[in-house]
C-alpha cells in the first residue's frame, strides 16, 4: 500500500491449515488495511503493537480465557520513504534481508521475538530499525 510519500509492505506467515487459517488471512488482511488506510499508522512498530491487540482482542486471547485460540502470525513491516528514501522495518519473528544496489553483501535485521497474537498476555514491544 502507498499512503502519501510512504509504501508500505508487509509479509505474513498466519497459523493455521484450511479454515481457520483462512480466517487468520482475512483477519490479519483486514485489521491491516484498517491500521494503516484508516487510522494512518505508519510506522512498523506501532502497525505490528495495534495488529497485536486487535487480533488478540479478536481472538479473545486475554489472561482470563483459557479457552482462546494460540493461533498468530509472524510478520515482517517494511516502510519506505519515497522523498527521503529511508527504509525503516520491524518484525514479528520474521527478519529483514537486505541487499544494495551494486552489493553483494547481505545485511540482516533481526525482528522482535514475539508473534502477533498468541498467548502473551503483556503488551509486545516490537523494535524499529531505520535504515
Amino acid at each position: 500500500a502507498q499512503v502519501g510519500h510512504t509504501a508500505l509492505l508487509c509479509a505474513i506467515d498466519c497459523t493455521g491449515h484450511g479454515v481457520p487459517g483462512a480466517f487468520m488471512s482475512v483477519l490479519g488482511y483486514n485489521q491491516l488495511n484498517d491500521i494503516v488506510l484508516e487510522e494512518k499508522i505508519l510506522e512498523p512498530a506501532r502497525i505490528l503493537s495495534e495488529l497485536d491487540r486487535r487480533v488478540r482482542s479478536a481472538l479473545k486471547q486475554d489472561a482470563g480465557n483459557l479457552a482462546g485460540t494460540l493461533d498468530g502470525m509472524d510478520l515482517a513491516c517494511c516502510a519506505f520513504d519515497l522523498a527521503s528514501r529511508r527504509l525503516r522495518f520491524a518484525g514479528a519473528n520474521r527478519p529483514l534481508y537486505l541487499v544494495r544496489a551494486g552489493s553483494a553483501e547481505v545485511l540482516e535485521v533481526k525482528g522482535s521475538k514475539h508473534a502477533i497474537g498468541g498467548r502473551a498476555y503483556e503488551e509486545k514491544l516490537f523494535a524499529e530499525h531505520a535504515l
